[in-house]
């Protein structure tokens, strides 16, 4: 999902800045390159925060 957020320009996040795309970006390069040191638990609540699920 978030190797594609380098594909969407500048002008588009610029538009829709209540979006924080560099924390997305920064939580999957986080998710990606420590797999076995997350805390999943955490990541759940936070996703059910975040996605309101």
């Amino acid at each position: 999902m978030c190797r594609h957020l380098r594909e969407i320009n500048v002008e588009t996040k610029a538009q829709i800045s209540a979006i924080p795309w560099r924390k997305i970006t920064d939580m999957r390069h986080r998710l990606v390159c420590t797999y076995f040191d997350i805390d999943l638990t955490f990541t759940g609540e936070l996703c059910k925060m975040v996605f309101r699920l």
